[in-house]
């Protein structure tokens, strides 16, 4: 068991490297591509990477992208290998694709289409790895720039490495601490909660039952005082009524009913006359409204022909 952790250590080491190694070569490439693109000769393009500080050729920055392409797609291919039974004994791969892998063709192959002088490709990745070694270099110097770290830089991972371990040991005691604040934060609640129950038992039990016998004294005394104010009324009504209706005031009282009963006769009779001339105007016609607008303009131009013609004799009798 021992054994197998470390060889899993061992090959998680090793795939971190080759991960930054591949990092650091296509940073490399993305530089060198943005140096080149602005250029039309390959004249030009050499004087911008002599310019920038880059040692190669352009043509061999170009042939290892199409490899790092070809062996990161050829790393993918790397799947379990299938054990079919083959058909027939000359079976053409490139006709009818590789029949022991899934996808039809496996990472050598790949490697062996693509690359076909693989000792060239291994040359001209030599010639970059100043340079990937160099931007490796900085990037480490960075870091521990970054992690203030002032020992040698062989000794920044296990420093990194302190780091996090104290890191993690940090976040496990804030969150203890968090914890234990929590429970005590339930604690408290607990209290509160507690406390606000007995205050509203005694509002309930105590404040609102003094209230309530208050308002029930306040109720009765209420009631009683508007019986007593109603009983009132009525005598004061029995009074008025003695007062009104007495031996004395009854005949002004017949008078007076007499008076107001031939009164209503007549306003009666006038109301009757009206609707009847109402009713003599309704069956005229529409056209009546209009005649009697023009009788009503006409009798104002006549009051006012007159006014004048007695204002000019008026005059004419002073001026006598």
């Amino acid at each position: 068991m021992q054994d197998a952790k470390k060889r899993l250590k061992q090959e998680h080491l090793t795939y971190l490297e080759q991960q930054a190694f591949v990092e650091q070569l296509q940073g490399l490439f993305s530089a060198v591509f943005a140096c080149i693109d602005s250029t039309d000769t390959d004249k030009a393009a050499e004087k911008a990477l002599r310019r920038q500080g880059f040692r190669c050729a352009s043509q061999v920055y170009i042939a290892a992208c199409d490899h790092l392409q070809v062996a990161k797609s050829a790393q993918r291919l790397q799947l379990p290998v299938l054990q079919l039974p083959s058909r027939s004994k000359a079976t053409n791969p490139l006709a009818s694709g590789c029949t022991s892998h899934l996808l039809g063709i496996t990472g050598d192959e790949l490697l062996a289409t693509h690359i076909s002088d693989l000792s060239l490709a291994q040359k001209g990745c030599k010639a970059l790895l100043p340079e990937i070694e160099s931007r490796i270099k900085a990037q480490a110097q960075w870091l521990a720039e970054v992690c203030e770290h002032q020992g040698p830089v062989s000794s920044l991972a296990h420093h990194i490495s302190a780091q996090v371990a104290a890191t993690k040991s940090h976040q496990l005691e804030l969150l203890q601490q968090w914890q234990q604040q929590q429970q005590a934060s339930q604690v408290y609640l607990e209290v509160l909660q507690q406390v606000l129950d007995s205050l509203m038992e005694l509002v309930q039990d105590h404040l609102l039952g003094k209230q309530q016998a208050a308002n029930e004294v306040q109720q009765s005394w209420l009631s009683a005082h508007t019986h007593t104010l109603l009983s009132k009324l009525k005598v004061i009504e029995q009074q008025l009524l003695v007062l009104t209706y007495s031996s004395d005031t009854m005949p002004a009282l017949r008078k007076v009913d007499d008076h107001l009963t031939r009164a209503q006769r007549k306003l009666d009779a006038r109301d009757k006359q009206a609707s009847v001339k109402l009713h003599h105007f309704d069956q005229l016609g529409p056209g009546f409204l209009e005649l009697a607008s023009q009788y009503r303009d006409l009798q104002e131009d006549l009051d006012h022909a007159n006014f004048t013609l007695h204002e000019f004799h008026k005059a004419a009798a002073d001026e006598l």
